[in-house]
């Protein structure tokens, strides 16, 4: 797999699983297993969803993020309208 995600990502992922998981242990929970994913998709440095909807944390590969709707937008914002307004006199 390629590896798509950051450093930061990871440590996130990584820190989260690894308390989730040792919750759920501790509180005897199935809610536990919900870090497994986590540790897995951190210890791999990639994750299937982010291939999926085609998104990369990971900068390092020389790739930017596919995930920035404001470069896509590439036209400049439309100019405010002059208005003039005569004689008037400061209050």
């Amino acid at each position: 797999m390629k590896k798509n995600i950051s450093i930061q990502d990871k440590r996130i992922r990584l820190t989260v699983g690894a308390v989730a998981l040792a919750l759920g242990v501790y509180f005897q929970s199935w809610w536990g297993v919900l870090g497994l994913p986590l540790l897995l998709t951190g210890w791999m440095s990639s994750c299937p969803l982010y291939t999926i909807i085609g998104i990369s944390t990971d900068h390092t590969s020389g790739e930017t993020c596919t995930v920035d709707p404001v470069s896509e937008n590439k036209e400049s914002p439309p100019e405010a309208p002059q208005v003039e307004t005569g004689d008037q006199k400061p209050l």
